[in-house]
């Protein structure tokens, strides 16, 4: 796994009955992968519309998005320009709820020309979730999932997972919670749900090629046989 950790940017959550959230302000990194994931639980489940931001991105890019019951989760991506600036980071819902949360990051080491090689998605209502991704490339591709469960206290990583972050819209009935994590193992699992509704998106973001040579890794301007 060559693409770099991920980083938290901006997490929240609100109550407010309203149908849209902004981020608060951050800078990500020059040439950036930004994500946002939205998680609602409202019924009938809401849609998410595009994001719109302030930051110097290019277009944004869906990943992907899960539906259980009255639950929905969404991500979506865009690529930081060579000179960022702090900005926020805007989603519109299709109608108003007081369940949402958000969580912005960011990630580099990626490819900028087609930096996701696949995505899944998985819902239940059980207390586990797991969904399975073909093998990555040579192990140098990065797995980043992220899930929401409606009414969970708290959010167990599974196997070979690392959690960056979890964030709430606040407790209190049909609470929505979400949470990501990222690996390099093919299957994501997750445990301590609660028994209403869990969705989950998970995706593989392709490394920089300039890392890859035929049978080598190269770093930092350095290679090895791999």
């Amino acid at each position: 796994m060559i693409v770099n950790t991920p980083v938290s940017e901006d997490t929240g959550g609100e109550e407010t009955d309203d149908a849209s959230i902004t981020t608060g302000s951050f800078d990500p990194p020059d040439h950036s992968l930004v994500f946002i994931v939205l998680g609602s639980a409202n019924n009938p489940a809401r849609t998410h519309d595009a994001p719109t931001s302030t930051l110097s991105t290019g277009t944004w890019s869906f990943v992907g998005s899960a539906v259980q019951g009255f639950g929905r989760i969404s991500v979506w991506r865009a690529q930081v320009d060579d000179a960022t600036a702090a900005g926020t980071i805007t989603q519109t819902l299709s109608a108003a709820t007081t369940r949402k949360a958000w969580i912005a990051f960011s990630v580099t080491g990626h490819d900028r020309g087609t930096n996701i090689r696949e995505s899944n998605t998985g819902v239940g209502t059980a207390t586990t979730l797991s969904v399975t991704m073909t093998d990555e490339i040579a192990g140098h591709t990065m797995f980043i999932g992220a899930i929401l469960s409606v009414d969970a206290g708290s959010i167990g990583t599974g196997t070979g997972g690392t959690e960056l972050v979890e964030a709430t819209s606040g407790a209190g009935a049909n609470e929505s919670r979400i949470e990501v994590q990222y690996g390099d193992g093919t299957t994501f699992d997750w445990s301590g749900l609660a028994e209403v509704a869990n969705a989950a998106v998970v995706w593989e973001v392709n490394v920089d090629p300039g890392f890859i040579m035929t049978g080598k890794v190269r770093v930092l301007g350095k290679s090895w046989s791999g």
